[in-house]
């Protein structure tokens, strides 16, 4: 979901067996364009054959992952600094978000007051699994148990 907008890759959640593929966009177009022939010296054929699964996939069984758009990790950013206690940092943040270069400003400034940077690390990935668990339950998949900051899921 954090590859964002500006990656050439997609991700795809097996449903069968919880495997999340990773997949070069270059590879996807190529295979369903039939133009894998000049370019598989650089692929690997198990991208390909990946890449033709999920493409002749009629059963629903590979789901795209939808890549979070770089204004819902700015929202995140947005969301961690409301909860700031300390006046001056909290002030610093909504500075560092005002305008273009913002995420790399938010990170600069974290980087400054470790503590909080440890916290805002914490923040996002609690947001991150919240999300990934309610894309899974919006698409029928429970998340059966949590291991070292990842879930297992099941049918």
């Amino acid at each position: 979901m954090e590859l964002g907008d500006n990656m050439e890759r997609s991700g795809y959640l097996d449903t069968e067996t919880g495997e999340v593929i990773d997949m070069p966009d270059d590879i996807m177009r190529a295979v369903e364009d039939g133009e894998t022939e000049s370019a598989l010296v650089e692929w690997d054929e198990e991208l390909e054959a990946t890449a033709d699964r999920i493409l002749s996939d009629d059963q629903n069984r590979y789901l795209p992952i939808l890549k979070r758009e770089s204004r819902e990790g700015y929202e995140i950013m947005v969301s961690f600094t409301g909860t700031v206690t300390n006046t001056s940092l909290k002030e610093k943040l909504s500075i560092a978000l005002d305008g273009k270069g913002a995420f790399r400003r938010f990170k600069n400034v974290l980087d400054q007051h470790p503590g909080e940077l440890e916290r805002w690390y914490k923040f996002k990935d609690d947001w991150m699994r919240d999300e990934a668990i309610q894309w899974l339950l919006d698409h029928g998949i429970e998340p059966v148990r949590v291991v070292s900051g990842y879930f297992n899921e099941s049918h």
